[in-house]
């Protein structure tokens, strides 16, 4: 990601609003890794990874790869990896009318015209609620 940052197509470091559900799942995350420190005990390694092996250390990122595409798909998606599911999620804000500049800011993309450039093929179904709206509007 460094060449991209000199590029200024990503801001970095950001702060994000997560759905309910995610923090639900990271606080039962937190709970089993929780017990996996005090089954490890002194096996355990401290370190600032949310998501570890069972005693602590760093997951090697093959190993976490692997297990995205099998679960990948599991639910039907393919073979995805983890910039497929950023794409995914940025596409499924877009189709429930989340603005551009909000998807852009989660995206930690440097500016909107980026967004724009990657999801412009999201536009068909959003043109045609657009079209639909107008009409809606110029009817009443």
């Amino acid at each position: 990601m460094g060449h991209r940052r000199a590029r200024g197509w990503c801001k970095g470091r950001r702060t994000i609003s997560l759905p309910k559900v995610c923090v639900a799942a990271l606080r039962e995350h937190q709970r089993r890794q929780a017990a996996e420190r005090l089954a490890a005990g002194p096996a355990w390694k401290m370190t600032d990874y949310v998501f570890t092996t069972p005693i602590g250390s760093p997951i090697d990122p093959r190993n976490l790869t692997r297990h995205c595409h099998a679960l990948t798909e599991k639910a039907g998606l393919g073979h995805g990896g983890f910039h497929a599911l950023r794409h995914s999620a940025a596409t499924i804000m877009l189709s429930m009318g989340v603005p551009l500049e909000v998807i852009s800011r989660t995206r930690g993309h440097a500016r909107y015209a980026i967004t724009a450039d990657i999801y412009a093929h999201v536009g068909s179904d959003l043109q045609r609620r657009a079209a639909d709206a107008m009409d809606r509007a110029l009817s009443s």
